[in-house]
């Protein structure tokens, strides 16, 4: 018994501690009227802290019934029943409220956004609490589809890896790239459209090309001034860029004219217009698409309700989106679409000049290559030619050379026999002569003359001759050596050189051999053919060629006058 009345008074204490707590969260006064705590409470709790509310309201109807029968006893009235009546009533009633409400905070959902501190619609609200447009359509968004938004600030990268880890679910105010869009799904409705502009104090700019040498402001840690440097880059100008710490200095100097425009974003155009002298040109730069991505494939319901939402109200002028808008810009709510046409008419002439620039790029690169196509097509064409010219000049350099090697043949051989004639045999015999003298060897002249050929041609015929000839001369040949020289002289006449030999008296023992070689029987002939044979020796008989030809020829003709067929020595004379 002692410990169930432990039990119950511990439980009565965590009870009223409960109480107390739901009291001090939500703002109830220990007794009287909670109808103010309990609506702040509702729009602000979450899912648990509504579970506190209806355990809260049903306690204190308990107690506030309790004390009420207890006061009407005290004072002995008699409607205790009524009291009862009135309890019950007021817990069937608490009974309901905790099933509707439980009913709600059962049937929402948490979503965790982050929103990147890079955000461009990123304001203060009016508690000094950081909000911003992409924010607000999300809260929009999540009143109709009964989400409860858990809203991390962060920078965009850090968000990025959040959202691979799976510790988000949608991420806001993102700038729409193809790196972005193709790892992660996004809306397909911006939220905002971002893009720079120049104001100038007085000098009206009209047109970039007259950017040159102009004296530009721009905010040193603004994203877009990087990004307007690397535009400028990209159009090949080169202005002069003044970094400023904040915008508030970056306008001064414009104004003072120590600059000659500055660079703003959208949402800063229109309150700088109106809080300055400045002066609006039509030149900007730097256009962005903000709006909200997920992981792929994870959250496409929640972006299918957040572009119903941005389709549905983008158009309405009086749209909390666009009011909205109208705060980011710095206007003031109009009842009318001028406030917000202006921009979606100048995002329109952007894109169509976007796509006409594109379209123009696009021409130009067919016809680049068009161009290129057909550039190829004439080298292939002209290379094919240049290498057929080539091949024909090769061909005829070819027989240009056959024809030159023939023409020197014929210059220096016999048509008949292919042997050297006189001329070619006194050049070769001059080179051999040269070494001859410097090695000391010796060297053989010999002068053959045909016995009675004049009459073989008369008898049988120049053809039958030119027979003989080019049989005597095989004869020859295959009596001498490689390193000897056979000729013919002319007629009937050869000569013959033999070189590299070791002594005179070789040479006796040659012309014999030739002698009887001759002397073998013709098939064109019944008699046997004689030879008479004069010889010449270097250095004994001269060291020129006429010499030594001469002495061998004065002494073939010796030999003629024998009537067979002999050789005769010079040194025989």
């Amino acid at each position: 018994m002692g410990d169930d009345t432990q039990g119950g008074n511990r439980q009565q204490v965590e009870m009223d501690l409960c109480r107390c707590d739901c009291r001090r969260r939500i703002g109830f006064p220990k007794s009287g009227h909670f109808g103010a705590g309990l609506c702040r409470f509702s729009i602000s709790c979450n899912c648990m802290d509504r579970s506190w509310l209806c355990y809260a309201l049903i306690m204190d109807s308990i107690e506030l019934l309790r004390a009420q029968a207890a006061v009407a006893g005290q004072d002995g009235n008699a409607e205790p029943d009524r009291f009862r009546c009135t309890s019950l009533g007021l817990r069937l009633l608490c009974l309901c409220g905790l099933l509707v409400l439980g009913g709600q905070a059962w049937g929402q959902s948490t979503v965790r956004v982050g929103q990147a501190l890079g955000d461009p619609t990123l304001m203060m609200g009016a508690g000094g609490e950081p909000t911003g447009l992409s924010i607000e359509v999300l809260e929009a968004v999540a009143r109709q589809q009964q989400w409860q938004l858990n809203i991390h600030r962060a920078a965009e990268a850090e968000l990025l890896e959040q959202l691979d880890r799976g510790e988000l679910d949608l991420l806001a105010g993102i700038t729409r790239t193809p790196a972005l869009e193709s790892r992660y799904d996004f809306t397909r409705q911006s939220v905002y459209y971002s893009w720079a502009q120049l104001l100038t104090a007085a000098q009206l700019l009209a047109a970039r090309d007259e950017l040159a040498g102009r004296r530009v402001a721009a905010v040193k840690a603004d994203p877009i001034s990087r990004q307007w440097q690397r535009y400028l880059q990209q159009l090949g100008m080169q202005p002069q860029l003044l970094q400023a710490e904040n915008y508030q200095q970056a306008i001064s100097w414009v104004v003072d004219t120590k600059a000659d425009a500055v660079l703003l974003p959208r949402r800063l155009v229109q309150p700088m217009l109106e809080q300055y002298p400045l002066h609006l040109t039509p030149l900007t730069c730097c256009t962005r698409e903000i709006g909200y991505l997920a992981r792929q494939g994870a959250s496409p319901s929640k972006l299918d309700a957040i572009d119903a939402y941005l389709e549905q109200h983008r158009s309405d002028p009086d749209s909390d989106y666009q009011r909205g808008l109208q705060r980011l810009l710095g206007r003031a709510p109009s009842d009318n679409a001028l406030g917000w046409l202006l921009p979606m008419l100048l995002v329109i002439l952007l894109l169509a000049a976007g796509v006409t620039l594109r379209s123009q790029d696009r021409r130009r690169r067919a016809q680049l290559q068009h161009d290129f196509d057909e550039m190829e097509q004439r080298v292939q064409q002209r290379t094919l030619e240049l290498s057929n010219t080539h091949t024909s000049l090769e061909q005829e350099v070819m027989h240009h050379r056959a024809t030159q090697q023939q023409l020197r043949h014929l210059s220096r051989h016999d048509p008949l026999t292919g042997l050297p004639n006189r001329r070619y045999f006194s050049e070769l015999m001059e080179q051999e002569l040269k070494r001859a003298h410097r090695t000391g060897r010796p060297l053989v002249v010999m002068l053959l003359d045909l016995d009675g050929f004049k009459r073989i041609n008369a008898s049988l015929g120049y053809e039958t001759g030119d027979q003989i000839l080019v049989e005597i001369a095989a004869r020859l040949g295959r009596t001498l050596r490689e390193v000897d020289m056979l000729a013919r002289q002319g007629g009937d006449e050869f000569v013959v050189m033999l070189s590299e030999i070791s002594s005179a008296q070789d040479a006796p023992l040659v012309a014999q051999k030739m002698i009887d070689e001759i002397g073998q029987p013709l098939p064109q002939l019944v008699e046997v053919l004689g030879v008479h044979i004069g010889i010449s020796y270097f250095p004994d008989h001269g060291y020129e060629v006429e010499q030594l030809l001469s002495k061998a020829d004065r002494a073939m003709d010796c030999a003629k006058q024998r009537e067979n067929s002999c050789y005769v020595d010079f040194d025989d004379l």
